[in-house]
C-alpha cells in the first residue's frame, strides 16, 4: 500500500509496518536530497552569520521594534547584499566589553531586515503556519501516554516546544499547525529519549549515549509518520538536515522510529 494511501481507518500491524516503512525510506532520500540542494546550503550559511542574543536584547529588540524578525549590524546586512535603508533609526543591543576598572557594556547599533533592501536573504522553511483540528487528538494522546502538556513560555531560547520527561511545553503563541507538529515532535522524545533514560536509570546503569543530530532526527521522523497519517504537510526534512541529520541516520534508527510512531498512533486511537 502506498504511503500516501495511509487512511483514518485502523491498519493491521503487518500493513502498517510496510506503510512506515515505505515512508521512512521516502524520508531519508529526501533529507538527503534537501542536504544537497544550494538553496538550503545558502540559506545554512545566513542563518549562521546571525548572532545569537541574549533574552535581554530579545526584550530590548522587541521592545523598540515588536515587528522585528532578523536583526543584524550594519556590516553583516552588507555582507548578505543588502543596505540599510537610508533614514532608518537603529535599534540598541547591548554588548559587553571590558574597561580599565572592569567589565561593563556598550550600545552597539542594529537593524532589522525590513529597514533594509538589496539581495534576497536566503531562508530556511522549518515551520508549519495555518490551523489544524487534531490538537486535541495529540493532547488526548500525550494523556494517555502519561504526559502532561502545558502552553506558556519554553525556557531553551529560541524553541517553540520542549520535552522535559513527563511534561511537554509549548507556546502558546503558536498556531494550530504548529502545535501538532511540535506536539508529534516532543511526545517522540518522551517516548524515545526520556523513557529511555528512565529504564536505564531504573536499571542503575548510563543510558545509551545518542547524540543532538540522532535524538533530533528520530523525533522528527516519529512526528513525520504521526503527521502522515493525519495529513499534515510539515518540512520534516529540512527540519533533520539543519539538524545535522541525514538520511543514514533515519534508515539506521527505522526500528526506534516506528516503534515510537506506532505507540503514539495507538494512543491517539488510530491504530
Amino acid at each position: 500500500m502506498p504511503a500516501r494511501d495511509v487512511i483514518d481507518a485502523k491498519l493491521d500491524g503487518r500493513v502498517l509496518r510496510d506503510v512506515l516503512r515505505e515512508r521512512l525510506s521516502d524520508l531519508a532520500h529526501e533529507v538527503d536530497r534537501t542536504r544537497r540542494d544550494a538553496g538550503f546550503r545558502a540559506a545554512l550559511d545566513a542563518m549562521r552569520r546571525f548572532w545569537r542574543y541574549s533574552p535581554f536584547n530579545e526584550f530590548l529588540i522587541q521592545t523598540q521594534r515588536p515587528e522585528a524578525t532578523r536583526v543584524g549590524s550594519r556590516s553583516l546586512w552588507t555582507s548578505l547584499g543588502r543596505k540599510v535603508k537610508p533614514g532608518e533609526r537603529a535599534l540598541g543591543v547591548l554588548a559587553p566589553t571590558r574597561w580599565r576598572r572592569g567589565r561593563g557594556f556598550v550600545r552597539v547599533p542594529v537593524y532589522d531586515v525590513r529597514q533594509t533592501r538589496g539581495r534576497r536573504v536566503p531562508t530556511l522553511a522549518v515551520s508549519s503556519r495555518g490551523r489544524s483540528r487534531h490538537v486535541k487528538a495529540l493532547e488526548s494522546a500525550a494523556a494517555r501516554l502519561g504526559v502532561r502538556v502545558e502552553y506558556g513560555g519554553v525556557s531553551s531560547q529560541g524553541a517553540v516546544a520542549e520535552s522535559l520527561g513527563g511534561v511537554v511545553r509549548l507556546r502558546s503563541s503558536l498556531s494550530g499547525r504548529e502545535k501538532v507538529r511540535a506536539l508529534a515532535h516532543e511526545l517522540a522524545h518522551e517516548v524515545l529519549h526520556h523513557a529511555e533514560r528512565a529504564k536505564a536509570l531504573a536499571a542503575k546503569r548510563p543510558p545509551p549515549a545518542r547524540s543532538h543530530a540522532e535524538e533530533e532526527t528520530e523525533a522528527d521522523a516519529t512526528a513525520y509518520v504521526v503527521l502522515g497519517v493525519l495529513r499534515v504537510s510539515a518540512p520534516v526534512p529540512a527540519y533533520i538536515a539543519w539538524q545535522g541529520g541525514d538520511g543514514a541516520g533515519v534508515l539506521r534508527s527505522m526500528t526506534r522510529i516506528q516503534r515510537a510512531a506506532r505507540g503514539i498512533l495507538e494512543a491517539m486511537g488510530a491504530v
